[in-house]
């Protein structure tokens, strides 16, 4: 048997756990993240975000669902950025909180529902409030912005000829002034057929009753003063037989 020399020995020892050392090294070397997997990292994070906010527009819808909903109706009197306040048909103003996720926005106006911006919310605006509402606090899950109208009955007190409108004292004691423009439908009832049908400014007479559908717009309100969206005219002669 071929004998090597003790220093050849130590030698190849040494050789031996020189390179088992390196492999060791090698094998606890963390392997760096290639392009790939850094995007994929990200794309995690991402995704990850995006279901946070799902879960949380879902928790906020779950809530609004779980309580009562209910409905305030009113005039835009303020507007800041997170609430409006509204002032119902009671004088009762209320505060509403204005919700980035859960608030919509609608207009009704014109017969057809179009969605709206926050933005376009104004001093002024007839809206129609849903939400959870607590004394005079409202979290508003919608918002519909309509056209406000008057509905009402009376009888005709008297008659302008020169600017088209009437006044009408209401059987609830309020008096109207009302204004008959040219998209104003007016009906009337023929009191010997006891059919309806289509009339014109000048076949309104003094003591006819009224039913009466008025549209309000700006300030009208406060001078009460209106135009007229539909008129039913019952003669007079009606009531005398």
């Amino acid at each position: 048997m071929r004998k090597y020399p003790v220093s050849s020995i130590q030698y190849l020892v040494s050789i031996f756990l020189f390179l088992l050392m390196a492999v060791v090294a090698v094998a606890q070397t963390p392997t760096p993240l290639t392009p790939t997997d850094q995007e994929a990292s990200e794309s995690s994070n991402i995704s990850k975000d995006v279901q946070k906010l799902k879960d949380n527009l879902v928790n906020k819808v779950a809530q609004i669902q779980k309580k009562e909903l209910r409905v305030v109706v009113g005039k835009v009197t303020d507007v800041a950025k997170t609430s409006i306040k509204v002032t119902g048909e009671d004088a009762t103003v209320y505060t509403v909180t204005l919700d980035d996720v859960v608030t919509k926005y609608y207009s009704l106006k014109n017969g057809a529902k179009k969605d709206l911006e926050g933005s376009d919310i104004a001093k002024g605006d007839y809206v129609i409030v849903a939400g959870i509402v607590a004394g005079t606090k409202v979290t508003a899950n919608s918002i519909y912005v309509d056209t406000q109208v008057i509905v009402g009955t009376g009888s005709v007190a008297t008659i302008d000829k020169t600017d088209f409108s009437v006044v009408v004292n209401s059987f609830n004691r309020v008096k109207y002034t009302i204004d008959i423009e040219s998209a104003t439908k007016i009906t009337l009832l023929d009191s010997k057929t006891l059919e309806l049908e289509t009339a014109g400014f000048s076949k309104i007479k003094e003591g006819d009753a009224v039913h009466f559908v008025l549209t309000v717009k700006g300030d009208e309100r406060e001078k009460n003063r209106y135009s007229a969206q539909k008129l039913l005219i019952i003669p007079q002669e009606y009531f005398i037989k």
